[in-house]
C-alpha cells in the first residue's frame, strides 16, 4: 500500500513539473507571436491624364536677335526695301508646363500635355501564427493507483507537429 502511494506521489510530482514548465514555456512563448507574410500582390496601373491649356500664360518674352527680311513692291515705284524684324523667344510656363516659342510675334495658341500617372497597389495578406501551447481536451491512457486506465479530461499540450490545412 505505501509503495503504491509513493509510486502515486511520484507520478503526481512529475505531473506537476510537467505543468509548471509548460504554464512557464508558454507565457514566454505568448510574448514572442512571429508574422509570417504568405502571399504578396503588386498591381500596377498606368493612367494617361490630358491636360489642355487654352490660354496659356506668358512668363517671360525677350528679343534674342534681328534679321534682315527684303521687302519689294512692284505697284508703285518697282523699289526693294530691306526691314529688320525681331526675332522673339516667349516662354510659357505653369506648375503642369513649360513651352518655349521663337520667331516674329510668336504666339502659342494651345498646348496639350499628357501625363502618364503610375499608380501601385500592394496587397499582403498576413498570418499569425499561433503558440505551440495550448489547453485542450484530451484522451488517453493515463497513470492512476490502479494502474494505466483510460481517461478524458482538460489538459496542457505542446503541439510538435501541425498538419496543414487542406485547400
Amino acid at each position: 500500500m505505501q509503495e503504491t502511494l509513493k509510486k502515486t506521489a511520484i507520478a503526481l510530482a512529475i505531473l506537476a513539473a510537467f505543468f509548471t514548465g509548460g504554464f512557464l514555456l508558454g507565457r514566454k512563448g505568448a510574448k514572442e507571436v512571429e508574422i509570417e507574410v504568405i502571399k504578396t500582390k503588386v498591381d500596377t496601373l498606368y493612367k494617361t491624364d490630358t491636360i489642355l491649356v487654352e490660354t496659356p500664360k506668358i512668363v517671360e518674352r525677350r528679343v534674342v536677335d534681328t534679321m534682315m527680311v527684303e521687302v519689294v513692291d512692284y505697284f508703285v515705284v518697282h523699289d526693294t526695301a530691306y526691314v529688320n524684324l525681331p526675332r522673339e523667344e516667349v516662354v510659357y510656363k505653369d506648375s503642369s508646363y513649360r513651352a518655349v516659342v521663337s520667331g516674329y510675334t510668336p504666339r502659342l495658341e494651345e498646348l496639350e500635355i499628357y501625363q502618364k500617372e503610375r499608380i501601385v497597389t500592394i496587397q499582403t495578406e498576413k498570418v499569425i501564427k499561433p503558440s505551440p501551447w495550448a489547453l485542450s481536451i484530451q484522451g488517453g491512457y493515463g497513470i492512476s493507483t490502479k494502474g494505466p486506465t483510460p481517461y478524458i479530461g482538460v489538459g496542457v499540450s505542446y503541439n510538435i507537429y501541425t498538419f496543414p490545412k487542406r485547400r
